[in-house]
């Protein structure tokens, strides 16, 4: 491995070591070496949080001297006292972050829910752009653009800088600037489609649309069970990827309950919304061998299956 390479993955690992350390897994999700394919183009994303508001995108870069960056917008850089110019990680972010909108817009309809009958989407996101250089790294902010300086940051105040960032929009709520927020679930879907993607398939996952808003749940007196009978293991849950419906494995992670599939090593969720009032509100649990979907909506259950 030559010298650069082995610096610039030293750097990728300061980097996620620090939103490791620095951010709240139930406030934010970080994904690292997202790549992503949309219409021919590949965006390579080198970390990418997502919080309530968006997306944070983060270029990472390993600089051991000195950078400036002139009023066009040139970075260069020292080495050795030596100068010569550098590719601009703001650049590269902002192809990522454009292929990154078109590729979640293309699944709007998997991902988001509807407001008012109507489809929501992803344009109107937040995407802020971040450019993590090595803490000994020595950048000249004072004769660098300020709308660039503001998007560099050195990698040991990455954490603080992105809470600045999820603050903003927080407390624009009630302005003409409100940011739109993702719901909790719709935060969830998205966190476990990327989380496909991330997991080495260049395709998006196969994941259900979000079911329409359902009314509110009737009263216990009036709850009825799920009109669906008990089914056997591989008749609701599949493979996302290859569709196989044997030699499934259930398990447990950071987003609940899934199955493994032996054949392609892909995990799928076993979320989803009542197969019988079309609630999104049900929760998987597991009994034994034996996992069931039950609704809050109609009261209902459901045995998923036996793994």
């Amino acid at each position: 491995m030559d010298r650069k390479r082995a610096a610039g993955e030293r750097q990728e690992k300061e980097v996620a070591f620090q939103l490791r350390r620095g951010l709240d897994a139930k406030r934010y999700t970080v994904f690292h070496d997202l790549r992503l394919e949309h219409d021919g183009e590949t965006a390579q994303i080198d970390h990418l949080v997502l919080h309530k508001y968006g997306f944070v995108i983060i270029e990472s870069k390993s600089i051991a001297g000195e950078v400036k960056v002139n009023d066009h917008g040139e970075w260069s850089r020292s080495y050795n006292g030596a100068w010569s110019g550098m590719p601009s990680p703001i650049k590269q972010a902002e192809l990522q972050q454009y292929i990154l909108k078109n590729f979640l817009e293309k699944h709007k309809k998997q991902l988001l829910g509807k407001l008012i009958g109507l489809q929501k989407a992803f344009g109107g996101r937040a995407y802020d752009i971040l450019a993590a250089i090595s803490s000994s790294a020595i950048f000249h902010r004072d004769s660098a653009p300020a709308a660039i300086s503001d998007m560099v940051v050195k990698t040991e105040f990455l954490p603080d800088r992105i809470h600045d960032i999820t603050r903003k929009y927080g407390t624009a709520l009630l302005s003409l600037d409100a940011q739109p927020a993702f719901s909790k679930l719709e935060l969830e879907t998205v966190a476990a489609f990327l989380r496909g993607v991330e997991g080495g398939s260049p395709n998006a996952p196969g994941i259900d649309p979000l079911p329409d808003p359902v009314p509110p749940a009737p009263s216990d007196s009036q709850q009825r069970p799920c009109n669906v009978e008990p089914t056997t293991v591989g008749a609701l849950l599949s493979c996302r990827k290859c569709g196989a419906t044997t030699g499934l494995k259930g398990a447990y992670g950071k987003f609940g309950y899934y199955i493994s599939c032996a054949a392609c090593n892909t995990n799928t969720s076993m979320k989803g919304p009542c197969t019988s009032c079309g609630s999104p509100k049900t929760r998987v649990s597991k009994k034994g061998n034996d996992y069931t979907r039950s609704c809050e909506g109609c009261g209902g259950s459901l045995l998923l299956g036996t793994y």
